[in-house]
């Protein structure tokens, strides 16, 4: 009878677990089609990592290896099979580690079977109303999605005391996302050290921290690359970049709008206030911790951000954004709408807990289905303006794509290409090499430099050349900095030769060989 209850248990589990990951994978399907905003970044980066000769010489496919983790899992589907069918498999790879993380979690944070799945469709709700400093996890695929996943199954892990697992799913966080992991870390240590009852001593930890350490080194040991044994000059020049200009909408509190703080300070409310109504399980009372632990990252990330502009007016503002570049603000953004979803769930629970009556018991569980069905609904509904990455008009996504597939099917495979400041997924599309393109920005110091270096250059050399136009001879000092063979002009012109393509928006130019 054991047996037979343990196996219906364990079906149950499996179906929740499914619905869960049906639930994330259709809000990443409406509110974030493909190519969602980075699937582009990693899985190009992916294919070329594969395959050096796919769009060989590009200056960002080139550049530092940032998440080899990644580009050695989830990335290797890029061998077998198309950009687009390589999203939707990793999507749904994501959608299942995620919803495993999340109801191994949920478990062991709020009582009831369906609870796990309950809570899900109320995160989506929240997640679907905005964000604080621009994070997310459920979307495209991409490494933090598995990162997540992976911290998710560590506390549910650690929850019940396994901590050896514990250890090893957290370096496997780590592994895929270093930021996301350690931050995880540091937030647990600190709930940690903070707990008086149901802590665990550092030596029974002594091997689960070697569990995580082992698993951790393949992702962290080319993070630690990219931060040390660059010159300072360029150290500072990299970072101010990434913080105040590439990065500021994640990284510069100033920057943030101001409906996000309103929206994560009721959401703070809601599960400060929430919680004190609903009995704390150690593990509730741990997992708060955690919580408490990020918001106080988040404060401190908020007074080392905040300050004048221009930041150079800013005290000791070169030491700050060295501090800012750490993403002080991902994991209270990642971590809040969880646990507020967790405190409405429980507080519906426990203010409609059925009765003796069949009538009312029958109402009840209408009401318990009916809310958290709603907030699906909600989340796929609410469908933000900006959901398409591109940020084109329909008809200039079109012509976009048009030019971009007469490139795939007629350039050589070796061409460079100059493409517009609105560049949006040129290598998914087009397959070619891109000279340099704002969206895609390199992670290493060199790179970054470089990139600004080459954006900089290119806005000079429009700008010294705009009234007198495009000649022959000033195309050729273009050809003799970059080294480009094509350029793919919106409002870029005119020049001294006719394009090869054109559609209502782009114009296709072969740069010739000019001496």
């Amino acid at each position: 009878m054991t047996g037979a209850s343990d196996g219906k248990h364990r079906s149950f589990d499996t179906a929740v677990w499914l619905l869960i990951s049906a639930g994330f994978l259709l809000m990443a399907a409406v509110r974030a089609p493909t190519p969602a905003v980075n699937e582009p970044h990693y899985l190009c980066k992916a294919k070329h990592f594969w395959n050096p000769d796919w769009c060989a010489d590009d200056f960002f496919l080139d550049s530092a290896e940032t998440h080899i983790v990644f580009y050695t899992t989830i990335g290797v589907l890029t061998k077998w099979f198309s950009l687009l069918t390589s999203a939707w498999l990793g999507r749904m790879l994501a959608c299942l580690f995620l919803g495993l993380g999340w109801l191994k979690l949920i478990q062991q944070l709020a009582p009831g079977r369906w609870t796990p799945l309950w809570t899900a469709w109320v995160y989506q709700a929240i997640f679907a109303i905005g964000n604080f400093s621009g994070e997310w996890i459920v979307g495209g695929v991409e490494a933090k999605v598995f990162s997540y996943a992976f911290v998710f199954l560590a506390l549910a892990d650690w929850f019940q005391h396994h901590y050896r697992r514990a250890g090893f799913f957290m370096g496997l966080a780590v592994s895929f996302h270093p930021l996301v992991g350690l931050w995880s870390v540091i937030t647990i240590g600190f709930a940690w050290m903070i707990s008086i009852t149901e802590r665990p001593s550092l030596k029974s930890l002594a091997v689960p921290a070697g569990l995580f350490l082992l698993a951790s080194l393949p992702g962290l040991i080319p993070a630690l690359q990219l931060l040390l044994g660059t010159p300072q000059k360029l150290t500072f020049q990299a970072t101010y970049i990434q913080v105040f200009y590439r990065l500021s909408h994640h990284l510069d509190p100033t920057k943030f709008p101001a409906s996000s703080y309103i929206q994560f300070g009721l959401l703070l409310t809601i599960w400060a206030v929430g919680r004190r109504y609903l009995s704390r399980t150690c593990q509730e009372s741990f997992f708060a911790k955690i919580i408490l632990g990020s918001f106080i990252i988040a404060v401190v990330g908020w007074f080392i951000g905040y300050g004048p502009r221009p930041p150079v007016e800013m005290p000791s503002y070169e030491f700050r954004m060295k501090l800012l570049r750490f993403y002080p603000f991902r994991l209270f953004d990642a971590l809040l709408p969880i646990a507020a979803a967790v405190v409405l769930v429980n507080l519906l629970l426990k203010n409609l807990e059925p009765r003796q009556d069949a009538v009312q018991k029958n109402n009840v569980g209408w009401f318990l289905w009916g809310v958290p069905t709603c907030c699906l609904i909600f989340s796929l509904l609410n469908v933000p303006v900006d959901r398409d990455s591109s940020r084109m008009a329909v008809a200039q996504k079109a012509d976009w794509i048009s030019a971009c597939s007469w490139i795939d099917e007629n350039l050589p495979a070796d061409s460079l290409l100059l493409t517009p400041k609105s560049s949006w997924a040129f290598h998914w599309y087009a397959q070619r090499a891109e000279y340099v393109s704002f969206k895609n920005c390199p992670q290493d110091v060199r790179g970054i430099v470089e990139w600004n270096r080459r954006l900089r250059f290119l806005k000079s050399w429009g700008q010294q050349n705009f009234l007198n136009g495009y000649s022959n001879s000033v195309v050729n000092e273009l050809v003799q900095e970059t080294k480009v063979t094509h350029i793919l002009a919106q409002r870029l012109g005119p020049f001294d030769m006719e394009p090869v393509y054109q559609n209502a928006t782009y114009k296709l130019y072969q740069l010739p060989d000019l001496e």
